[in-house]
């Protein structure tokens, strides 16, 4: 390899050094050293901004706003966004890493504004006109349920909203939230809805009449019940005890000694087994997700959007725990956490 290097530079390809290529090789050495620690560095700062896929899309519109044509607004970053974030950094004087840390993401949502509202504002206006068709099919809107076949788990009774052809909200009745957005695929032609919820059952139905009417298989196979929903209340159920253990209700907190942007949380249980957990200042509220209520120990376990585990153990009317931040590179920070209740 020594040959192969003096060969490169129209040295003699001996296989030797003396002194000057000595220290020619120590100096191109060091130049890429330094070249590779500083990109490393650059991965590891923007890996604590702990980006989520919305976050990273909103990146690649930006980008696109300014002239740096992503391609792509899937939110994942492939080797053209990554090309077009070192092509804006170059533009800025910023060195050229294709990967972003704190103070340049501040810096790019402030000159993509204008992009970024432009596509939220056709964002939603695609939304609303999927409602507008939905709800000339008769699908849309809210329904109520009632699972068959002696459920027992909880209460037998479920509410469903259908907002668009691909967005529903599924929750236990009258658990003070609007329901657990979710992905659903809607057939108006066919009169069919089909859906996951939150804890894995899948749930199909079909309109029959002025009702819908299918089924709702439990997670892995698990057993099948029959369900049909309405668009008037059933009569009031009673619920199980576990519907009695975990309070609902509306925490917030700070994650304490945070260092990796927004410190503030908000918690939302409405059902059995669903959570939401994000950021305080997000509207719509945080993303829903499915969580683990230990009775005995009182404690609840929930996986944020991030991939970081919460942990949090209820005393009196507060949970107190802590958050453990996955980081790609393999350290795991753990922050503590205390959440009161705010409604």
């Amino acid at each position: 390899m020594i040959a192969a290097w003096q060969k490169a530079r129209n040295k003699q390809p001996t296989g030797f050094l003396d002194g000057d290529q000595q220290q020619m090789l120590t100096k191109e050495a060091a130049a890429a050293v330094e070249k590779y620690d500083a990109q490393q560095k650059a991965i590891e700062d923007e890996k604590r901004l702990f980006l989520s896929d919305d976050s990273r899309r909103l990146v690649q519109v930006a980008l696109t706003s300014l002239g740096f044509d992503t391609r792509d607004q899937s939110g994942e970053f492939g080797p053209r966004t990554r090309e077009m974030i070192a092509a804006w950094q170059k533009s800025r004087q910023l060195p050229e890493t294709g990967y972003l840390d704190e103070t340049q993401k501040l810096k790019l949502d402030g000159e993509g504004a204008p992009g970024i509202a432009r596509f939220n504002s056709e964002q939603q206006k695609s939304k609303d006109e999927k409602k507008a068709e939905m709800a000339a099919v008769g699908l849309s809107g809210a329904w109520y349920g009632k699972l068959l076949d002696n459920w027992t788990a909880d209460t037998d009774r479920r509410d469903l909203v259908v907002v668009d052809e691909t967005t529903c909200r599924w929750d236990l009745p009258k658990q003070g939230g609007p329901g657990f957005a979710m992905s659903c695929k809607i057939d108006g032609a066919a009169g069919t809805i089909d859906l996951v919820t939150g804890a894995g059952s899948a749930v199909k139905l079909r309109r029959n009449g002025a009702n819908l009417e299918g089924t709702l298989r439990l997670k892995d196979g698990g057993k099948t019940y029959r369900v049909v929903f309405q668009r008037e209340p059933f009569a009031p159920a009673s619920t199980g005890s576990s519907a009695q253990s975990l309070p609902h209700g509306t925490w917030r907190g700070d994650i304490q000694a945070f260092r990796y942007g927004e410190a503030s949380r908000e918690l939302a249980i409405y059902g059995i087994g669903f959570c939401r957990w994000g950021f305080v200042r997000n509207t719509p509220p945080p993303s829903a997700r499915a969580c683990a209520f230990d009775e005995a120990s009182r404690r609840l376990t929930l996986t944020a959007s991030d991939r970081s585990i919460v942990r949090l153990e209820l005393k009196g009317d507060v949970w107190d725990g802590s958050i453990e931040l996955i980081d790609p590179s393999g350290q795991s920070p753990v922050h503590q956490i205390v959440m009161k209740r705010v409604q």
